[in-house]
């Protein structure tokens, strides 16, 4: 009687731990950073100033995230790449490789920073 008990609980231990390993990956981004931010020892508003001046941001734009600096670099990135285009060149090709992987997104944030979409851009670089 004693075994069964034992080999019951591991299994509820090993469910368990199944459960807690896959809530892990479903962790969000921020929740990642706030850990690490944690286990650093740093406030938010420390580590934002901190980033802010690593990555030579102006005083100015103290509401930018990590993540929208990011994401405005790598679209300035894409738009780059779009205007040196070739006629192989494809708008799919350039977003992936500066790691846009929800297509749909990408244009909706490049339309919004430039005013036109990929494509028109790439269209333009390719009639001059």
């Amino acid at each position: 009687m004693g075994g069964r008990r034992e080999s019951s609980s591991r299994a509820g231990a090993r469910t368990t731990a199944g459960r807690g390993a896959r809530g892990a990956r479903r962790r969000s981004d921020d929740q990642v950073a706030c850990g690490r931010r944690r286990a650093s020892g740093w406030k938010r508003a420390s580590a934002q100033r901190a980033h802010e001046n690593s990555a030579g941001m102006q005083i100015r734009q103290p509401n930018t995230s990590p993540m929208t600096y990011v994401r405005q670099t790598r679209l300035d990135g894409v738009r780059a790449d779009l205007q040196r285009g070739v006629d192989d060149t494809k708008v799919s090709d350039v977003a992936f490789s500066w790691g846009f992987n929800h297509l749909g997104r990408f244009a909706q944030n490049y339309e919004r920073k430039f005013g036109e979409s990929p494509s028109h851009t790439l269209r333009a670089a390719l009639k001059s």
